[in-house]
């Protein structure tokens, strides 16, 4: 008898993020090389990170000079300070992990999501697939493997920004 997968694939997952953001009681974990605006459509809600005030939201990206001033295909810089600066006003805390290059999404009992789409608005208009799932034992298994990356990582403070 076949067994009922855990995971759903889909090919734009923001719509999800937002959802899952919208609805987190606890914190939020997000890893993206790449940020745009498409962060400011995900986690804030009349400038807040959250429809509730008790989640915090953290960001693991890459800080790097190079990616606000590369130009990527015709969707612009690779990172916008500009995205960077909102999320960081809204108290959303932001950290610097080198050579990152994963994009994940994890709420540690709630929900997570692991997949090709970065956090920008081009990710969203190209070919990517993300799996998701709320199932809890798979979205504890994520969330321990990201745990090695916030240990690497640096925070960015408004300032640097």
């Amino acid at each position: 008898m076949p067994t009922k997968s855990a995971y759903r694939l889909i090919k734009n997952v923001a719509p999800d993020w937002k959802k899952a953001v919208a609805a987190a009681t606890e914190s939020v974990y997000v890893f993206s090389p790449f940020i745009t605006t498409m962060a400011d459509r995900v986690f804030l809600f009349d400038g807040q990170c959250n429809k509730r005030t008790t989640a915090d939201c953290h960001i693991y990206t890459r800080f790097e000079q190079e990616l606000f001033i590369t130009q990527r295909l015709s969707h612009g810089p690779a990172s916008s300070i500009d995205a960077l600066k909102r999320l960081s006003d809204a108290n959303v805390k932001i950290y610097h992990v080198p050579n990152l290059h994963a994009k994940v999404l994890v709420i540690p009992t709630q929900f997570a999501s692991v997949g090709s789409q970065n956090l920008t608005v081009g990710g969203a208009k190209q070919r990517e697939a993300s799996l998701v799932t709320t199932d809890l034992a798979e979205v504890r298994n994520v969330y321990k493997a990201v745990q090695e990356w916030t240990e690497l990582a640096e925070p960015i403070s408004n300032e640097t920004i």
